[in-house]
């Protein structure tokens, strides 16, 4: 049997993940001297705990995110306060991210039974996917505003954990991915809250993409799961203890000025306002001052567009599985910010980081199965797609 396809694709693959690297820069090439702003003051400029990371013990005493602040104390121990240091591992995590994200949806796609629909399509699709979230202006804040790398870290970690996961459910010895897919929750989990949601994200993707039946899935993989478990147990308990001690609160049920169904309420107009940034990002800002809603108008509606959403999402896991999984976990990974929990900033765009992913893959997989029905010609249609991606890509890119 030739080998020569084989190559040809791994040469395809790693030229589309040199592309994907270009144009994570040509966005974000001029960030590298952005200056220290508002939280960066706080966590970085006057943190004297990043600058004694040895022993580390008085470094991770007083934190639920141990991982996010041993990388600020890596970086002022290579630069200082040298801000180009610390945008260059912002944009190289947001680059690993997308990569992962490419090598995610693009395994996906290639699993029965879409592997009929997609096997010729693949690459295209998670390159178009990986590519449009890369270079998406809704980024912005995640990779450029340094502290909010908690962010970005966090959800390399998150799509390393349902990477390692497929992986895993494909190798001949899968104990090592999932090994690794352990660790990758346990560091999410040590980076930022939202990775709370990842053990029940990647038990719906096993379900729905890897396993024929619920009792197979703990059946094959019990000990993965464990580790999620304790990992997210040990998140809650440091959560529990950060917010029992002497500080100004920031989140939490004991807030002061704000309860919990003011924010839900507020949270329709934000979510909603989130996926219009998605298709238009026309008006990015750092720091909103979202007002609460106060009327039935301003609450019920939003609330109503945004709960039929979620409802349309749980229908479709039962007769869509594949769509409802991207629906459900949109609100699944907005959910420990965008629901029930007060924040002092009831809306701020790097919330928005991962669950745009999902946003991106379902407007990608939509344009595609309406180009397939307007034409049966392969190369006008590969054609027109390229056209199109490389037009909304450098729109982003410019924007």
């Amino acid at each position: 049997m030739s080998t020569q396809p084989a190559g040809r694709d791994r040469l395809t693959r790693f030229a589309l993940c040199v592309v994907l690297i270009l144009g994570g820069l040509a966005a974000y090439g001029n960030s590298f001297h952005g200056s220290f702003v508002w939280d960066d003051r706080q966590h970085i400029v006057t943190n004297d705990a990043i600058r004694r990371p040895w022993p580390p013990g008085a470094l991770l005493a007083d934190t639920n995110r141990p991982v996010w602040m041993l990388s600020l104390a890596g970086n002022y121990a290579l630069g200082g306060l040298d801000v180009f240091g610390y945008h260059l591992v912002n944009l190289a995590i947001h680059l690993a991210a997308g990569l992962t994200l490419f090598g995610l949806v693009r395994r996906t796609l290639q699993l029965a039974p879409q592997r009929a629909v997609y096997e010729q399509t693949a690459d295209r699709l998670a390159f178009a996917v990986a590519l449009v979230w890369l270079v998406h202006p809704l980024g912005t804040q995640s990779v450029t505003y340094i502290v909010q790398r908690t962010e970005s870290l966090m959800g390399l970690f998150y799509l390393l954990t349902l990477y390692c996961l497929l992986r895993g459910s494909q190798a001949t010895r899968s104990w090592p991915w999932y090994t690794a897919a352990v660790a990758a929750c346990w560091l999410g989990m040590g980076t930022k809250e939202v990775m709370i949601t990842a053990p029940l994200v990647a038990l719906l993707y096993d379900r729905i993409f890897l396993t024929d039946a619920w009792r197979n899935v703990l059946r094959r993989r019990w000990a993965m799961y464990l580790g999620f478990v304790l990992a997210a147990v040990w998140l809650i308990a440091a959560t529990v203890h950060m917010s029992a001690q002497p500080k100004t609160m920031s989140a939490g049920f004991g807030l002061r000025g704000i309860n919990w169904h003011e924010y839900l309420g507020t949270q329709g107009g934000v979510i909603l306002h989130y996926l219009r940034l998605s298709f238009w990002p026309d008006r990015l800002c750092l720091d909103y001052w979202w007002p609460l809603a106060r009327t039935p108008m301003a609450i019920f509606l939003p609330g109503a567009v945004v709960a039929a959403l979620v409802v349309a999402s749980l229908v479709a896991i039962r007769y869509r599985p594949r769509l409802g999984f991207l629906g459900l976990s949109f609100f699944l990974i907005l959910a420990p910010t965008s629901s029930i929990m007060p924040i002092n900033d009831p809306a701020m765009e790097h919330r928005m980081y991962l669950p745009l992913a999902a946003v991106v893959m379902l407007a990608v997989l939509g344009l595609h199965a309406l180009a397939v029905r307007l034409t049966v010609d392969v190369r006008a249609r590969t054609i027109a797609e390229a056209s199109v991606l490389a037009i909304v890509a450098t729109v982003l890119i410019l924007r």
